[in-house]
Parts: structure tokens; sequence; C-alpha cells
């Protein structure tokens, strides 16, 4: 569902607009709310679950303002865990949560697994994992201040441990003198 609004306060997370159909207030749930300013007019793209309470509450997958065709952009940062044609699967830091990435092309750019990069995108769904459509993928080069997951460590290895020592008496069928010694106690 769309909704066109008139952005009345601004808070990190949330903004709260007065929808112009109905100049009714709506708290709208966005990850990147510090492009607007009140006064602002925004379209809106939501799922069409909204709240009773008063005002009403949803969660806007879409925030753009309107006569302007760029939309409000996200960023997030991490690694590539997978490749294929279309898609990557990355490790989203510091939020530490899988991120499908739909990006047409990316598996023929020459990305690598493991490789950092940086996501911008305009959307994010609510599924587990999020699922994102990016407008660019790009390598992040230089210092990058988190570290790669290790996944699937092999566990470690036991220390070596030292050969055995051979038996004090030799195992097997005994020689021919300790029968021989064996038939003297005996007879």
């Amino acid at each position: 569902m769309t909704m066109t609004a008139t952005v009345l306060t601004r808070n990190p997370g949330r903004l709260l607009v007065r929808n112009t159909a109905n100049n009714q207030d709506v708290v709208v749930f966005f990850e990147r709310t510090e492009q607007f300013r009140p006064g602002d007019r925004v379209r809106i793209v939501w799922d069409g679950r909204m709240t009773r309470s008063i005002p009403p509450q949803i969660t806007a997958s879409f925030v753009q303002r309107v006569g302007s065709s760029i939309p409000v952009i996200s960023q997030l940062r991490g690694f590539i865990l997978s490749i294929d044609r279309d898609h990557l699967t990355v490790w989203e830091v510091p939020e530490n949560r899988v991120v499908i990435v739909e990006f047409p092309g990316v598996g023929r750019m020459g990305f690598q697994t493991g490789q950092p990069v940086n996501i911008s995108y305009d959307s994010i769904s609510l599924e587990t994992p999020p699922y994102i459509t990016a407008v660019r993928v790009s390598p992040i080069s230089g210092v990058f201040p988190f570290r790669m997951p290790i996944f699937n460590r092999p566990p470690a290895r036991p220390p070596a441990r030292p050969p055995a020592r051979p038996p004090s008496r030799p195992h097997g069928p005994p020689n021919q003198n300790q029968n021989q010694n064996q038939r003297r106690r005996r007879g």
C-alpha cells in the first residue's frame, strides 16, 4: 500500500506523519529517517498492516520525498559469504546477521567470498533472513574495522602423541628358547 503524507516530527528510526488523504497522524518506522525534515512531503510504501493504536503505526519498506526521483537510500556493510549470478549472501556487521542481497549480474563483477562490501539499498524485507534489492554494491578498500566471521571452523587438532614404547616382552608366539625353558620346568 502507499500513502502520501507530510512529515511532522523525526526521531531515529521513526517518523510522525500526517496522511494527506484523511488528515490522520501515523507513526512510520523506517531505518533511515535522518534525510527527512518536518514539512517534507513523502510517499510511503508498506505492507498494509497498521496497528489500531492512536496514532496508528506502520513499518515502511520504502520512503521517498514527493517531487524527488531519488529514493531514500540505506547502507549496510558486511562480508560476502556466497555469490551466485544475481545474489550475494552477506554477513552484516556490526548487526551480526545474514542478509540476502539481490543485485542483477553481481556474480560477474569479480567479487570474492570473504570480501568486505558496502551495499546501498532502498528497502529491506521483514523476513528472516532479511532480503534486500541493492541499488549499488561496492568493495570496501583500506582498513575495515571488523573481522570476517569464521563459520564451520574445523575443530582444533589434538597435540601429537609421542610414539608408544615397545612392550617389555614381545607379543605373539613365544620363541623356541622360551618353549624349551617352559618344558624343562614342567618335566
